[in-house]
């Protein structure tokens, strides 16, 4: 049965509409990622002003409280960014080799490393495999 051509004009605008959605959505999560990454950088800057200023003192114990709590905020928001990062390979329907390369969902190999894709669903970087280039 062949399409008419107010269907195809139709469809091709229902799958424009799908595009631009995924992408208004892409776009808020890469926003919510840079935020989160910020967010990491200024926990850094204090834990280390903190170890800093504790070793000008000499006590570096001093500033262990500082760093200890800084430092579970970061491992949080990191935690954070591979989560905000899993859903947008979802969106677009890909995965994330261990070499760091985006694939179609379907791929059965890397296009650059080669690494052979096991079951459905492959990590983020630092989660098992190897780390990225």
């Amino acid at each position: 049965m062949r399409m008419s051509f107010f269907d195809k004009v139709k469809q091709s605008a229902a799958e424009a509409a799908r595009l631009a959605q995924m992408t208004l959505e892409v776009t808020k999560l890469q926003t919510q990622i840079s935020s989160r990454e910020k967010e990491v950088e200024r926990k850094q800057l204090l834990a280390g002003q903190a170890a800093l200023d504790a070793y000008k003192a000499g006590d570096l114990k001093a500033a262990e409280r500082v760093v200890a709590a800084q430092s579970a905020s970061i491992l949080a928001l990191q935690k954070e960014v591979q989560r905000l990062q899993s859903r947008i390979l979802s969106l677009k329907n890909e995965k994330l080799c261990p070499c760091g390369s985006h694939l179609p969902q379907h791929a059965l190999f890397c296009s650059r490393c080669g690494h052979k894709f096991t079951g459905g669903a492959s990590a983020l970087p630092g989660e098992g495999g190897r780390d990225p280039l």
